[in-house]
C-alpha cells in the first residue's frame, strides 16, 4: 500500500504539471511524458520503472473490472538496471569511528547517528525518534523493537556494544 501511495503522489504531481489523468488518457504519449517527468524529478531508473510497473498493475485492475477498454499500457516497457550494492568496508567503518569532529557538535551528532545506523542496519528515519526507554536488556543482550517508518514492520534490532555506547551518550 505504501508503494501505491508513492505512485499516487507522483501521479497527482504529474497531473498538475503536465498531463490530465483519466484511464483513456494513459497512452504511449502519456508514458513518454511520464518518463520525462520522472527524469526531471531526479528519480533513478529503477524507481521510475517500479512506478511504471505499478501503473500497469493499476491499469490491468481497471481493465479487468471494465473501468476502461484502453490497452495501450500493455506496450509499456518495464525494465530495470542491475545495480552494484554500495557499502563501507570494515576498514572504512573503523576510520569513520576515529574521525575527530572537533568542536562541531552538529557534525559529531550526524556522524554518531550514521555509525549507529551502520551498527544496527536501521534507517535514520527509524533512529531519530528513538528514546532511551525503547532500549531493552536481558542476559547482557541489548535490543530495540522498532516499528519501521518505511515498511511499517516491527523488527527486533540487536544493539552491539559500540552502538550502545553511542546511544547511552545521546539518548534521554
Amino acid at each position: 500500500i505504501v508503494k501505491y501511495e508513492t505512485l499516487r503522489k507522483h501521479l497527482q504531481a504529474f497531473e498538475k504539471l503536465k498531463y490530465p489523468m483519466a484511464f483513456e488518457a494513459i497512452t504511449m504519449r502519456w508514458y513518454n511524458e511520464f518518463l520525462i517527468y520522472c527524469i526531471e524529478q531526479g528519480l533513478l531508473t529503477n524507481t521510475t520503472y517500479k512506478l511504471v510497473a505499478m501503473m500497469k498493475a493499476v491499469m490491468n485492475f481497471a481493465y479487468d473490472r471494465k473501468y476502461t477498454r484502453n490497452l495501450e499500457f500493455k506496450k509499456y516497457q518495464v525494465k530495470s538496471e542491475t545495480t552494484e550494492p554500495v557499502f563501507l568496508t570494515m576498514e572504512e567503518l573503523h576510520a569513520m569511528e576515529k574521525i575527530d569532529s572537533g568542536s562541531n557538535t552538529s557534525l559529531a551528532i550526524s556522524l554518531q547517528v550514521f555509525l549507529v545506523g551502520c551498527f544496527t542496519g536501521q534507517r535514520v528515519s527509524d533512529l531519530l525518534p528513538m528514546k532511551k526507554k525503547d532500549l531493552k536488556t536481558a542476559n547482557s543482550e541489548g535490543w530495540w523493537e522498532v516499528s519501521q517508518i518505511k515498511t511499517r514492520k516491527v523488527v527486533r534490532v540487536f544493539i552491539i556494544n559500540k552502538a550502545r555506547k553511542i546511544l547511552d551518550k545521546y539518548l534521554s
